[in-house]
């Protein structure tokens, strides 16, 4: 029997990927639901493609689409720097779904989330994934993406570190940063896809975390020229992200936030289990 899986965020980098991915699999039907705002990519000729808002009530052919799936992979994610306007909007994607409907969704939420989290980003990912998870849905926990040739915000890492004249380096306490492998994440969303995984939260990033430093180290390697050494405090930069949250830099703060912070015994509950 054909299984009848539908991604949104299908414009994304996970999104391209993972329908590429999914539609090696012979009986699976695919919808790609991507954002009207964004460009189209092309994908495999037998994907059935739907642009839509899911930021405001449904079509009824996008409400159809929904409800004839057998898995959502729920990918789409709205950021910004006001955590009531970040919350209604990633809230309001999933809304008009049933709790039998939210039971079928695989979420990728982020090491980064946490009820406790540093950033806008971490705390609506967690508020999203306890919808998921409440409902009975699958919810994978990424580290950092990473692949080579280098793609999506990994890309413009290494991008932006090749173009900087400066050496980045955090003092001590030095940062730690959690990567999961685009390959891992592929697996593991197509397992979520096709209910080979449990319902239930699901870590999917390498348990080895990686200092800051080292990937940055890294990464410049990758581009040598001479930079010059600029130590960083994370405590400085996370108070500073939170009083500038409103300001014109409130975005780009906040996701720099949500790339250093942690709520640390969130994450250690996540990998350790309660009683670790």
């Amino acid at each position: 029997m054909t299984r009848r899986v539908l991604v949104t965020g299908a414009n994304s980098y996970l999104g391209v990927a993972l329908i590429t991915y999914l539609s090696r699999e012979t009986d699976v039907s695919i919808t790609a639901l991507s954002s009207p705002r964004a460009p189209r990519h092309s994908e495999p000729s037998r994907v059935e493609h739907l642009q839509g808002d899911l930021r405001v009530p449904p079509s009824p052919a996008l409400r159809q689409a929904f409800e004839r799936a057998d898995a959502i992979v729920h990918l789409a994610w709205e950021r910004g720097s006001k955590l009531k306007e970040v919350s209604q909007a990633n809230t309001a994607m999933l809304s008009h779904l049933s709790d039998a409907q939210l039971a079928t969704v695989t979420f990728t939420s982020s090491v980064a989330a946490g009820p406790d989290a540093p950033s806008v980003y971490g705390r609506v990912k967690d508020e999203v994934a306890k919808r998921v998870l409440s409902a009975g849905g699958r919810v994978l926990v990424l580290g950092g993406v990473i692949d080579e040739p280098p793609g999506g915000s990994y890309a413009e890492l290494c991008e932006s570190v090749a173009k900087s004249r400066l050496a980045l380096r955090f003092t001590a306490p030095e940062p730690r940063l959690h990567l999961t492998p685009l390959a891992h994440a592929l697996e593991a969303l197509r397992a979520c896809a096709l209910a080979e995984m449990s319902p239930g939260l699901h870590p999917c990033f390498q348990a080895e975390a990686v200092r800051v430093n080292t990937l940055m180290e890294e990464l410049e390697a990758r581009a040598p020229r001479v930079r010059l050494p600029t130590p960083l405090w994370s405590g400085a930069l996370l108070n500073i992200a939170k009083s500038l949250r409103y300001s014109p830099a409130g975005p780009l703060l906040d996701r720099l936030a949500s790339f250093i912070g942690r709520d640390e015994s969130w994450l250690r509950a996540l990998t350790e289990g309660p009683e670790g």
